[in-house]
């Protein structure tokens, strides 16, 4: 549900029949369905030569928008800092810095293995120095059976990002991002897919013991 633009900055009126107007103005989207969910786009609007109007902001932002989006899918999955970071990138991304928006998806992809090597280290028997000296192919080779298959993949773009942390424009970077963060998101719902079958699959196991158990007694 909407409202008729309610006008914020009238810059020039004509008293004719309608009234035109030019300035700036603001329409509230509500969610009929919730009726909390609140939307206010900003306008510039011409009445009285042009004819037209241009979006030219919102509240809350697109950006705020994406934030709360991932934040609610990929929680379970991405540590506090690696939450903020990804959606650092996309923040940056947004304001135009390109190479500044790769340094925090290639952190995302660096943590990623890094907590995988941290929770697999004993059986792989390998020293926490061993595996910070070896490069980031190697560390998924030994990686590949715990690291999502996607990841394994798509390993060539940890030397996307790192060449354009170094090398590329911020046009380059820019233009690339939208596949780059598209990487990241793949592996995390690779992630997420991985986390839901471990629970079916220990629910599955718990709900078989429990009436086995039931068995057991009759």
């Amino acid at each position: 549900m909407y409202t008729i633009p309610e006008w914020v900055d009238i810059i020039k009126e004509e008293y004719t029949y309608p009234n035109h107007k030019k300035g700036y103005a603001q329409i509230t989207l509500t969610c009929k369905r919730k009726g909390n969910d609140i939307l206010r786009l900003f306008i510039y609007k011409d009445e009285i030569q042009d004819k037209f109007i241009k979006k030219i902001g919102q509240d809350p932002s697109i950006a705020d928008l994406q934030y709360a989006k991932i934040g609610k899918k990929y929680d379970k999955v991405l540590p506090g800092q690696d939450l903020h970071d990804l959606k650092k990138a996309i923040g940056l991304m947004a304001h135009g810095a390109g190479a500044g928006s790769l340094v925090y998806l290639r952190r995302i992809f660096e943590n990623i293995i890094w907590d995988t090597f941290e929770k697999q280290k004993n059986e792989l028997k390998i020293s926490d120095e061993e595996f910070k000296a070896k490069k980031i192919d190697i560390k998924v080779d030994l990686l590949k059976d715990y690291l999502p298959s996607q990841l394994i993949v798509m390993k060539a773009i940890y030397g996307i990002l790192s060449k354009g942390v170094h090398e590329l424009s911020e046009e380059e970077c820019l233009t690339y991002f939208p596949a780059l963060k598209l990487s990241i998101l793949l592996i995390l719902d690779e992630k997420i897919e991985r986390l839901k079958r471990e629970e079916k699959d220990t629910m599955t196991k718990k709900a078989i013991a429990d009436i086995a158990l039931q068995l057991k007694g009759k």
